[in-house]
Protein backbone atom coordinates (compact mmCIF):
# COMPACT_ATOMS: atom_id res chain seq x y z
CA UNK A 1 0.00 0.00 0.00
CA UNK A 2 2.97 2.28 0.57
CA UNK A 3 3.74 1.92 -3.14
CA UNK A 4 0.29 3.17 -4.13
CA UNK A 5 -1.87 0.04 -4.01
CA UNK A 6 -5.43 0.26 -2.73
CA UNK A 7 -7.25 -2.33 -0.67
CA UNK A 8 -10.40 -3.68 -2.28
CA UNK A 9 -13.61 -3.31 -0.29
CA UNK A 10 -15.94 -6.20 0.50
CA UNK A 11 -18.26 -5.09 -2.31
CA UNK A 12 -15.37 -4.86 -4.79
CA UNK A 13 -14.14 -8.32 -3.79
CA UNK A 14 -17.62 -9.77 -4.26
CA UNK A 15 -17.98 -8.17 -7.68
CA UNK A 16 -14.56 -9.45 -8.71
CA UNK A 17 -14.81 -13.12 -7.66
CA UNK A 18 -18.33 -14.34 -6.79
CA UNK A 19 -19.69 -16.61 -9.51
CA UNK A 20 -16.40 -16.48 -11.40
CA UNK A 21 -13.39 -18.61 -12.17
CA UNK A 22 -10.16 -16.84 -11.30
CA UNK A 23 -6.82 -17.69 -12.89
CA UNK A 24 -4.08 -17.09 -10.34
CA UNK A 25 -0.36 -17.64 -10.04
CA UNK A 26 1.91 -18.34 -7.14
CA UNK A 27 5.55 -18.43 -8.14
CA UNK A 28 5.79 -20.52 -11.31
CA UNK A 29 2.53 -22.38 -10.66
CA UNK A 30 -0.84 -21.40 -12.09
CA UNK A 31 -4.24 -22.27 -10.69
CA UNK A 32 -7.95 -21.99 -11.45
CA UNK A 33 -10.31 -21.20 -8.56
CA UNK A 34 -14.08 -21.10 -8.87
CA UNK A 35 -15.91 -19.01 -6.25
CA UNK A 36 -19.51 -20.25 -6.49
CA UNK A 37 -22.46 -18.11 -5.49
CA UNK A 38 -23.18 -20.55 -2.61
CA UNK A 39 -19.70 -20.06 -1.05
CA UNK A 40 -18.13 -23.27 -2.37
CA UNK A 41 -14.52 -22.80 -3.44
CA UNK A 42 -13.10 -25.26 -5.98
CA UNK A 43 -9.57 -25.18 -7.29
CA UNK A 44 -7.10 -27.02 -9.47
CA UNK A 45 -3.53 -26.54 -10.57
CA UNK A 46 -3.06 -25.94 -14.29
CA UNK A 47 -0.71 -28.63 -15.66
CA UNK A 48 -0.48 -30.21 -12.21
CA UNK A 49 -2.16 -32.86 -10.08
CA UNK A 50 -3.54 -30.73 -7.23
CA UNK A 51 -7.25 -30.10 -6.90
CA UNK A 52 -9.48 -29.46 -3.90
CA UNK A 53 -12.81 -28.10 -2.73
CA UNK A 54 -13.58 -25.99 0.31
CA UNK A 55 -15.54 -22.88 1.19
CA UNK A 56 -15.07 -19.13 1.32
CA UNK A 57 -16.73 -16.02 2.66
CA UNK A 58 -16.26 -12.29 2.24
CA UNK A 59 -16.07 -10.38 5.51
CA UNK A 60 -17.49 -6.99 6.37
CA UNK A 61 -13.93 -5.79 7.04
CA UNK A 62 -12.79 -6.15 3.41
CA UNK A 63 -11.22 -9.62 3.37
CA UNK A 64 -11.96 -12.97 1.78
CA UNK A 65 -11.60 -15.95 4.11
CA UNK A 66 -11.32 -19.51 2.86
CA UNK A 67 -10.72 -23.04 4.00
CA UNK A 68 -9.51 -25.97 1.91
CA UNK A 69 -8.73 -29.55 3.04
CA UNK A 70 -5.20 -28.77 4.29
CA UNK A 71 -6.62 -25.97 6.48
CA UNK A 72 -8.50 -28.63 8.52
CA UNK A 73 -11.54 -26.38 9.00
CA UNK A 74 -9.51 -23.30 9.86
CA UNK A 75 -10.16 -20.10 7.89
CA UNK A 76 -7.36 -18.16 6.22
CA UNK A 77 -8.31 -14.54 5.67
CA UNK A 78 -6.71 -12.61 2.83
CA UNK A 79 -6.60 -8.98 1.80
CA UNK A 80 -6.80 -8.05 -1.88
CA UNK A 81 -4.72 -5.10 -3.06
CA UNK A 82 -4.91 -3.49 -6.47
CA UNK A 83 -2.10 -1.51 -8.09
CA UNK A 84 -2.59 -0.36 -11.67
CA UNK A 85 -4.59 -3.27 -13.13
CA UNK A 86 -2.95 -5.96 -10.98
CA UNK A 87 -4.75 -7.62 -8.05
CA UNK A 88 -2.77 -9.56 -5.45
CA UNK A 89 -3.82 -11.53 -2.37
CA UNK A 90 -1.94 -11.06 0.91
CA UNK A 91 -2.13 -13.22 4.03
CA UNK A 92 -2.35 -12.00 7.64
CA UNK A 93 1.46 -11.78 7.84
CA UNK A 94 1.56 -9.43 4.84
CA UNK A 95 3.04 -12.03 2.46
CA UNK A 96 1.70 -12.15 -1.09
CA UNK A 97 0.07 -15.52 -1.75
CA UNK A 98 -1.38 -15.13 -5.26
CA UNK A 99 -1.50 -12.73 -8.16
CA UNK A 100 -4.95 -12.81 -9.77
CA UNK A 101 -4.56 -12.83 -13.54
CA UNK A 102 -7.96 -13.35 -15.15
CA UNK A 103 -11.64 -13.42 -14.16
CA UNK A 104 -14.16 -15.47 -16.18
CA UNK A 105 -17.90 -15.76 -15.60
CA UNK A 106 -19.13 -19.15 -14.37
CA UNK A 107 -17.34 -22.37 -13.53
CA UNK A 108 -14.48 -22.87 -15.98
CA UNK A 109 -12.88 -25.79 -14.11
Amino acid sequence: MQAGATQLTSDEIAELIVGKTVTAKSGDKRFLFHYSEDNVLSGKMIDGDWSDTGYYGITDDDRVCLSMTNDQGRLRCLTLLKADDTVKKYNADGDMTFELLEFQEGNQL
